[in-house]
């Protein structure tokens, strides 16, 4: 995406992050590291 401002590039990486973090994979990848398995996404 070259030519965005950092301001509108920050947003869109805002905005996708809350996309990722609320899909429940965050979780699922935490506990199965702490259980030594491989996650179920």
């Amino acid at each position: 995406q070259a030519g965005l401002q950092l301001a509108h590039a920050l947003a869109l990486e805002r905005a996708a992050f809350a996309l990722a973090f609320h899909s429940g994979h965050p979780a699922e990848g935490i506990a199965a590291f702490l259980e030594k398995r491989k996650p179920e996404f």
